[in-house]
């Protein structure tokens, strides 16, 4: 019992924990959970975006700051339209140059657009992820701002994943349901099969777990491998319940009269259907199988034509419904396939969008992480210069103290001197009056003042390590002279009288006894101001070098904060903006995980453009340059070219030179160059030269018109010759035939025939060969005679010759 106990508790404790820990993941798994939705005939997946539960304080933070964002607006709305009413009125309309208005205008609307897609710096506003009341990039320049813009983006963010969720769960819904349909489609394609005897596969989708995972926490009794515990009273109740069960059964196969007359008269059935009827077999009569068909009677035949035409008609129905059913397979299996690639159509969409919608997120949790290493970086530049804002604050107030502990250590310090100078003085002053008060007395005087000048050897020391100085020039602390308590016992050694000097009496050692303690009394306290000096003024030296290294440390720390707060300047004007390029190049050398764009510029396309265009002017320039020289050399060459042309061309008229002068000069050149207008002579022999030329036109043209002629009656002979051509081929043809019976024929004749034969032939060949030669020899005669005429003509024709110009 014990045993059992332990491992009921066991079971218990184990059951509680996955209790627990299912309470746990309950809001993970019942709210938005990982799905992923698969096509019925793609290798295409599309997961859901998972969305933790929203935050009640993220989210009544965000009605606060778009109601604050509202109030902004409203507030900008009016100062603008107070900022309008108070600028002078515009000229009107008519003054304004339309054209310069239009161009004005246009010029703004393009500037505008291209501002705008700059500003954006991602997809999110085409998708719906861009809030009406966030601020632009180039607002962001203050802490708050940011801030707003952060939390905007992280709403929008939201957003765009639980409108994506909805359609991806309105896509689901939509496959559950098509799942659905074509299995409804399946049971009656499967029924079509059975029916037909097809071979045909079915295709039956499903849902997978990815798609339905609560289905994960679903126990199923098949799962369920190890064997039941039932308590006793459990098992009791099922115990009793069989047995009712088991009685209700026996009870129901008793004797039934409904149902029994059912099964026999109706088969069980209430409703007939057809097309089962269809598939059953008319029986046949028995004595279509019994008797032989001339023994039939005439109600029997009368019976077996009734019974040819239902079977006749039971075959066409047959026939008629199983063209149906193949027409309804084939449009249920038409029907299966365009839903399935209606969706496979719609996933594909579906993750076209998603990848979009990622584009915008990536994009868009970008900027979120630069706005908040932007917060990060502002904190930071804050907090160091709180930090140094403090310690210069203390450092200022450090110096301050100095500068009050230094004046009062200097004015103390002078104080002391003065004291000092006056104690000095009074000193010299005792001195003196000891020597006037007891120079006058010969003998002893000396002796006198060398006891009223001895001192104790411990005193002597110290007065040796104290030396009296105005300034004292160390850094050192001098050392503190021997305490004076074991002085007055050496003072009363040399106050006695055994250190009084011969022929000096006792009332005389007395008053130089009490002259000299009035002496030490004020060397004593000379030393004591002197000390104090030397430590006064070593105080007020470390302290100034304290002050200065203070001075040094202000100094840098102003520094410092100047430089951070031109920084912080430059960090709120420099602000980091994302720029969406639709084309463009980078012509930086990529990095092995991120581009290094610090050292980089951002160049407009027209700036480029208009680079492109001056190379492009410069190039054709060159080009035409290149030509220009090109051409010149070409000109150059070909004068050159010319020059040697002249050069020979000048040989060759000094060589005619030579040989005209060699020339004898005929008396029709005589009266070429004697007459008085050689241009009149010249026209005349030109006229003479035309009319030749008439007259050998005239010439031409007769000859042509005779070639012509000529042309002409070969033509008809042609056509001549084509009729006896085809009179000869009726001819031939005739002979043809004539020919082959004498082949016949001669097969059937002797030798001798052949012979005689064979001569004939010979002779009839060369009398053909003999005419031929003769037509030929007449036909060329016929030519030579032209030609000779022909010849005889050109001989008789002048030709002009032109003289020696």
């Amino acid at each position: 019992r014990s045993d059992l106990g332990r491992a009921q508790l066991g079971c218990n404790c184990e059951g509680l924990v996955n209790n627990f820990i299912g309470f746990l993941f309950a809001p993970c798994i019942h709210g938005c959970h990982d799905v992923s939705m698969q096509g019925f005939h793609t290798d295409l997946e599309v997961k859901n975006f998972v969305l933790p539960k929203e935050d009640p304080s993220f989210k009544a933070e965000i009605a606060y700051l778009l109601q604050q964002r509202e109030l902004e607006l409203a507030e900008l709305k009016e100062r603008t339209k107070l900022e309008t009413e108070a600028m002078p009125e515009v000229p009107a309309a008519e003054d304004i140059d339309p054209d310069l208005d239009e161009g004005g205008t246009a010029q703004q609307q393009h500037d505008e657009l291209g501002l705008h897609c700059s500003l954006e710096g991602s997809i999110a506003h085409t998708l719906g992820g861009r809030h009406d009341m966030s601020y632009r990039q180039l607002e962001l320049c203050s802490r708050t701002r940011v801030y707003f813009q952060i939390h905007i983006i992280k709403h929008s963010l939201r957003n765009m994943k639980q409108t994506f969720n909805k359609e991806f769960d309105a896509l689901l819904m939509q496959k559950e349901s098509e799942v659905g349909r074509t299995q409804e489609r399946n049971t009656r394609m499967a029924k079509i099969i059975h029916d037909l005897d097809l071979n045909e596969k079915l295709f039956e989708p499903s849902m997978s777990l990815d798609e339905q995972p609560e289905r994960l926490l679903t126990v199923e009794e098949s799962e369920i491998k190890a064997e039941k515990w039932i308590p006793a009273e459990e098992r009791e109740k099922l115990e009793e319940q069989a047995r009712l069960d088991e009685a209700r059964r026996l009870a129901e196969m008793g004797d039934r009269p409904r149902e029994r007359a059912l099964d026999q008269m109706m088969q069980g059935r209430l409703e007939i259907d057809p097309e089962e009827e269809l598939f059953k077999d008319i029986p046949t009569p028995e004595f279509m199988d019994n008797k032989i068909k001339e023994l039939w009677t005439e109600e029997e035949r009368k019976i077996a034509k009734d019974h040819l035409a239902t079977v006749s008609k039971l075959e066409e129905d047959r026939v008629k419904h199983k063209k149906a059913l193949e027409a309804e397979f084939k449009k249920l299996q038409s029907s299966v396939a365009e839903a399935v690639t209606a969706f496979d159509e719609k996933l594909q969409k579906l993750h076209e969008s998603k990848l979009e919608r990622q584009t915008a997120i990536c994009q868009e949790e970008m900027k979120l992480s630069r706005l908040s290493t932007w917060l990060l970086t502002e904190d930071e530049l804050c907090q160091i210069d709180f930090e140094i804002a403090a310690e210069l604050e203390s450092s200022r107030d450090a110096k301050t103290e100095l500068e009050k502990v230094i004046e009062k250590a200097e004015g103390d310090n002078e104080n002391t001197r003065q004291e000092l100078e006056v104690r000095l003085l009074d000193d010299k002053a005792l001195e003196r009056n000891f020597k006037r008060d007891f120079g006058d007395r010969e003998g002893i005087s000396d002796l006198l003042v060398k006891a009223f000048r001895r001192r104790p050897k411990q005193l002597r020391k110290a007065a040796t390590l104290v030396t009296i100085e105005p300034m004292p020039q160390s850094f050192n602390r001098v050392k503190t002279p021997p305490p004076e308590a074991a002085i007055p016992k050496e003072m009363e050694e040399l106050d006695s009288m055994a250190c009084c000097p011969e022929g000096v009496d006792a009332p005389t050692w007395n008053l130089v006894v009490s002259a000299r303690r009035k002496k030490m009394k004020s060397e004593k306290r000379v030393r004591q101001l002197n000390h104090q000096i030397a430590e006064m003024t070593s105080f007020v030296r470390a302290r100034s070098k304290e002050k200065d290294c203070m001075s040094s440390v202000v100094a840098r720390l102003t520094q410092r904060l100047s430089e951070l707060r031109r920084e912080r300047e430059k960090f709120y004007g420099n602000l980091p903006l994302q720029l969406l390029l639709k084309q463009g190049q980078v012509e930086i050398v990529p990095g092995k995980f991120v581009t290094d764009y610090r050292g980089s510029e951002l160049i407009d396309r027209s700036i480029i453009d208009k680079f492109n265009i001056d190379i492009k002017s410069l190039g054709d320039a060159k080009v035409a340059t290149m030509l220009t020289g090109i051409e010149g050399k070409k000109g150059i060459y070909v004068l050159e070219w010319e020059h040697r042309k002249m050069k020979m061309q000048i040989e060759d008229l000094d060589r005619q030179a030579q040989v005209v002068n060699g020339l004898r000069v005929t008396k029709e050149l005589q009266k070429h160059l004697i007459a008085d207008n050689p241009r009149g002579e010249h026209h005349h022999y030109i006229d003479r030269l035309e009319s030749s030329l008439e007259r050998t036109d005239e010439l031409h043209q007769q000859r042509m018109a005779r070639l012509n002629k000529g042309l002409r009656n070969i033509k008809q002979k042609t056509q001549t010759r084509e009729q006896e051509n085809s009179d000869m081929d009726e001819q031939i043809t005739a002979r043809y035939t004539t020919v082959m019976d004498r082949i016949h024929l001669e097969k059937t004749f002797e030798p001798g025939d052949r012979q005689r034969l064979d001569k004939q032939k010979t002779k009839m060949n060369n009398m053909v060969q003999r005419s031929h030669a003769v037509t030929t020899a007449k036909r060329q005669g016929e030519q030579i005679a032209s030609l000779r005429g022909d010849l005889e003509r050109w001989r008789l024709k002048t030709f002009p010759v032109l003289p020696f110009m």
